[in-house]
């Protein structure tokens, strides 16, 4: 039970980045991990860009060579950090300093948008369903 506990915080930690822009050491920790744990580096660097919504993930150094399903790899490193910090943001890997991944994130609609007639929503509007014309 505590892991699902510990796993539900990490994900309220999402919402609180995503108002502030700071990642919490407990998130840091987890992206510090996610590439020694997916691939076969031993040793990264991570770079946060809360304005251009994207974690960089630099594999500094590795052990052995590459694997097979190295691609593969990558993909479920995006995916548990977009898992852990958000799906708008794009996930970027590089491997000693080389460009091996980029996946991008999901445009995603922000608190205070326009929602998707164009109108400003307004506290008390009640959402009207109209059927879109091709």
């Amino acid at each position: 039970m505590a892991k699902d506990d510990d796993f539900e915080q990490l994900l309220l930690l999402r919402d609180v980045t995503a108002r502030t822009g700071i990642l919490h050491e407990a998130q840091i920790l987890q992206l510090k991990y996610y590439p020694l744990i997916t691939t076969h580096a031993i040793n990264s660097e991570i770079k946060f860009d809360f304005e251009g919504s994207k974690i960089i993930f630099n594999l500094t150094q590795t052990k052995g060579i590459k694997p097979k399903d190295f691609e593969k790899r990558l993909t479920i490193l995006s995916r548990y950090t977009k898992q852990l910090l958000g799906e708008e943001y794009r996930v970027i890997v590089y491997l000693k300093g080389k460009k091996v991944f980029e996946e991008k994130g999901q445009d995603v609609q922000k608190k205070g948008k326009r929602d998707s007639i164009g109108e400003p929503k307004r506290n008390g509007d009640v959402e009207k369903h109209r059927p879109r014309r091709a």
